[in-house]
């Protein structure tokens, strides 16, 4: 890329009409609103460039100037003090949501790992205190197969288009609660449900919302892996159901901090509050205090799954 500066995006690759197999009038495919002549063009993308001041259309012209500072514009939604908020765990009507913290994406992922060591610590101290506290804590655990999520098939074709050349891998992420692993920081307890979603949101197994209302919940506060997939899909969903919804920045994870920042920058402070550990703990986690991101944790059968 042209562009310089280490959080640059560049827009997902193009190709070709035969390599993708999209075509207007294709049996299958919804057709645009309006009649469209055969070999008419659509008009250009815009794109945006992240760390320069300008937009570029996809015929190479400039764009008007876009409110973009810096090269690093990752300013992230405004922080309050914890009483501005009115969050905090063990409040009546709050819970504390972990999202996706299993082998597959923390333990077995290096690149989430690297760029986000102190993840264990920070998770494990926010379940601690939400128990300390009584607050109610719902653990996500994801569960992707293609009769269950049929979505699969659809990514699988994407990656297979990103990285040409690599042999194909399946997405398939299986569950089961007698022999399922869990990391050690992060495994339920007796009493504590696990819901199995079959997609990025948490809210696409209904009882997830049926339970938290239920509950008297009204405020939920977001902890887990990935930012910008399981984590933002789920804010959404929980926000669109009507929760109040935070999400627990620096205990969130992604295969980047780049993307994790990105994801932030977004829709923090727009679809959700953007909190910190050292909120919610009243100080700073204190990391190293706890053995943390220890051995997997095998599931005994004592938290409740509701598959």
């Amino acid at each position: 890329a042209d562009v310089p500066g280490p959080t640059h995006f560049d827009v997902a690759p193009r190709c070709a009409p035969d390599e993708s197999g999209l075509q207007l009038g294709s049996p299958g495919t919804i057709p645009s609103p309006g009649p469209t002549a055969a070999g008419a063009r659509l008009p250009a993308l815009h794109r945006m460039r992240i760390g320069t001041t300008a937009a570029v259309q996809g015929d190479g012209e400039k764009a008007p100037e876009a409110d973009v500072a810096g090269p690093t514009p990752f300013d992230v939604a405004p922080r309050r003090a914890p009483d501005e908020l009115g969050l905090e765990l063990g409040s009546a009507g709050t819970a504390l949501i972990v999202i996706d913290v299993q082998p597959e994406y923390w333990s077995g992922s290096p690149a989430i790992r690297k760029d986000f060591p102190h993840f264990p610590e920070v998770v494990g101290q926010l379940i601690d205190r939400g128990r300390a506290t009584g607050t109610p804590i719902v653990f996500i655990r994801a569960a992707y197969t293609n009769s269950t999520s049929p979505w699969l098939g659809q990514v699988e074709r994407l990656r297979a288009f990103r990285a040409p050349g690599q042999a194909p891998e399946s997405l398939e992420v299986l569950y089961d609660p007698a022999i399922s692993k869990w990391e050690q920081f992060a495994k339920p307890r007796s009493g504590e449900p696990i819901f199995v979603k079959p997609s990025w949101n948490c809210c696409s197994h209904p009882a997830v919302v049926e339970h938290l209302r239920s509950r008297g919940i009204h405020t939920v506060i977001l902890c887990g892996l990935i930012t910008s997939i399981c984590v933002q899909h789920s804010a959404f969903g929980l926000f669109e159901a009507g929760f109040r919804t935070a999400v627990v920045e620096d205990a969130c994870a992604d295969r980047s901090k780049e993307r994790h920042d990105a994801a932030i920058f977004l829709y923090g402070g727009y679809m959700y509050e953007v909190v910190s550990s050292g909120q919610l703990l009243d100080s700073e986690v204190h990391i190293g205090a706890g053995k943390r991101g220890g051995p997997l944790a095998q599931n005994e059968g004592e938290p409740d799954t509701l598959a």
